[in-house]
């Protein structure tokens, strides 16, 4: 007989296929009304997506670990006349952690393997030229900074994550663009990278500001408004009721850029102030960026502000389209709780076709 922990493994195993069927379905219907069937395939960009990454903490839980993946990429849009109707993504990955003493919370110990769904979602074009979309899917919530810039795969992360909980969830969605002005709101199950039913998790995200087409390393000139709202279930199972206000923008000026991204809100009964930094330059070539980021979290439990504090140096070399190397290095000022405060030094090697 199956005890209540496998039966719970098994729903939560289950689930994320579910979701992978339906955007399947979905895809299938849209090329059966399609007026050319073959429009997917002719029109399908893919990349297989390589990178190992060594990480040895300097300071604190002293050590040195890996962690390696492997995917594949995939981007089409399908046409209707002379006009697009919708834009599909598929990106599936299988990851391994080996004596990673801070591992991705998608992990349950530092030595495990597991299969990544990031981002598989399907976005409807109705309106035909860009102003109403209907999104449905695995898909980054409309939070912030993230919106413009592609992080995924890299060493160099913003901070949507640890401040929403969360950074891609399962759900559907509208987005869209009207003259300068971009916008995008989600309905998504607020359980992140799994889709967990258990405890009906919940969220809610939306995001207006200046017009972010860019998904590239360093994102597009333009400020924004986020709000989300949700009963958020943690990796550790833990559920917390969270709302955050946000403001993000950036400024560009040559080869210089900064980033900045500040929020405000609760987790359950107590007050949250989370803000985020970044200087950044790009060569001429856009072969070699560098960049420098402060992070400030602070949290009011009790009577008193708490705070977590750290600040980072990392730089990317692509010596062609294919090839990157990167290295970081991440300094903890304070931390939340009792442990010690740590040094990590990053390296990737990472390739894609």
């Amino acid at each position: 007989m199956d005890t209540p922990n496998r039966l719970h493994a098994q729903q939560r195993l289950r689930k994320p296929g579910i979701f992978l069927s339906w955007i399947i379905a979905l895809i299938a219907g849209c090329l059966a009304h399609s007026v050319q069937a073959d429009d997917w395939v002719r029109n399908l960009r893919w990349s297989a997506d390589l990178s190992s990454q060594a990480q040895y903490v300097t300071e604190g839980r002293d050590g040195l670990g890996f962690l390696n993946s492997a995917g594949i990429d995939l981007h089409s849009t399908i046409t209707r006349g002379n006009k697009n109707f919708a834009t599909t993504v598929i990106q599936l990955y299988v990851a391994r952690a080996d004596d990673l003493n801070r591992y991705p919370p998608y992990f349950s110990s530092e030595d495990d393997w597991k299969f990544l769904t990031k981002t598989n979602s399907i976005n409807f074009h109705i309106s035909g030229d860009g102003r109403f979309n209907f999104l449905a899917g695995h898909a980054v919530v409309p939070y912030g900074l993230e919106t413009s810039i592609d992080t995924t795969g890299t060493l160099r992360q913003l901070v949507t994550g640890p401040n929403l909980g969360l950074k891609a969830d399962w759900g559907v969605g509208v987005n869209g663009d009207v003259g300068d002005v971009s916008y995008a709101m989600t309905l998504t199950r607020g359980s992140g990278l799994d889709y967990y039913h258990n405890g009906n998790p919940w969220a809610v995200t939306g995001r207006i500001g200046s017009s972010q087409s860019s998904e590239e390393f360093f994102g597009m000139p333009g400020i924004g408004l986020s709000v989300f709202t949700g009963n958020i279930r943690l990796p550790s199972g833990t559920f917390v009721d969270r709302t955050r206000v946000g403001f993000d923008g950036q400024w560009y000026r040559g080869p210089w850029g900064v980033m900045t991204e500040v929020s405000v809100g609760e987790d359950d009964d107590f007050d949250v102030v989370n803000s985020f930094l970044e200087l950044n330059a790009l060569s001429r070539t856009g072969s070699t960026a560098a960049y420098a980021q402060g992070r400030w979290f602070r949290r009011k439990p009790g009577g008193d502000w708490q705070d977590t504090k750290s600040w980072t140096l990392g730089l990317r070399m692509m010596p062609d389209r294919h090839w990157s190397i990167s290295v970081q290095y991440t300094h903890e000022i304070e931390v939340f709780g009792n442990r010690e405060e740590e040094g990590v030094l990053d390296l990737q090697l990472r390739f894609r076709s």
